[in-house]
């Protein structure tokens, strides 16, 4: 791979200064900074970019760099990469540093949602970065917010986290129970159901119509395709993308389901 320059911190926020905010890399804002650090997160990129107008500059992990190059020079030129190792720490810093005097956004609650007065909605969400030889962990500052949909409910001791830049989404007629963890940036369909203890990862993709036993754990950063039910005590380590029945730990296809519940 040829050889590429990484320009400083600094030097970074100096460069981008016309930047005046930052956006993940699957909800992209005009004339803001961004950042992927792997290949599915080009792959949403790039197909927001081919969808819209929009201009970014994008921090983007040096490991991709032979990826990059081979797009589109239209892609290239809204996109405008540069290229660092450990480009999710040095996004964060970035981050922290644009939203450093700002307020995260304000939630937003369907009026016919309802939450038990012992659930927290809007928590201060935990995406920390720690490697050795750090001083102390550093910790995103989260600007996003939760939106619920109509007809929610959200049971005693629940927690759904604000997302850490974009909304932590709950679809209509969702059923989260006891003691339930959302993590941040989690999006939901219609008609899902959350069944005590269940704890749902950061960024996960969940379709409409899914069910969550008692006490599963759904990996950050995957995705549930619709009419899935998860059976309890599982863990869902890697996206499902065919309707059905699965439970286990890793969880794993077992038949067919007929979507009731």
């Amino acid at each position: 791979m040829t050889a590429i320059a990484e320009i400083s911190i600094e030097d970074f926020l100096i460069l981008s200064n016309e930047m005046t905010s930052t956006c993940p890399a699957d909800e992209i804002e005009d004339r803001a900074i961004t950042f992927v650090k792997n290949e599915e997160w080009l792959i949403y990129l790039v197909a927001q970019l081919r969808d819209s107008n929009k201009e970014l500059i994008t921090m983007v992990n040096r490991k991709l760099f032979s990826l990059v190059k081979q797009l589109d020079k239209s892609i290239l030129l809204r996109m405008r990469p540069f290229y660092f190792e450990k480009v999710e720490r040095k996004f964060i810093e970035v981050h922290n540093h644009l939203n450093a005097t700002r307020q995260a956004r304000h939630n937003l609650v369907s009026p016919t949602a309802v939450s038990h007065p012992t659930a927290i909605i809007g928590a201060d969400s935990m995406r920390i970065i720690y490697e050795p030889g750090m001083r102390e962990p550093l910790r995103m500052k989260h600007m996003g917010n939760v939106v619920i949909g109509d007809g929610v409910n959200i049971g005693p001791y629940a927690v759904v986290h604000q997302g850490s830049m974009g909304s932590t989404v709950i679809g209509d007629y969702n059923h989260i129970g006891a003691f339930v963890n959302i993590g941040h940036s989690v999006k939901t369909g219609k008609f899902c159901a959350f069944t005590p203890y269940v704890c749902v990862g950061g960024s996960a993709r969940i379709g409409s119509n899914v069910v969550i036993g008692m006490g599963a754990m759904i990996r950050d950063n995957i995705k549930i395709c619709g009419d899935v039910k998860v059976g309890m005590g599982s863990t869902v380590v890697k996206s499902i993308d065919e309707p059905g029945l699965y439970y286990g730990s890793p969880a794993e296809r077992k038949g067919d389901w007929n979507g009731e519940w």
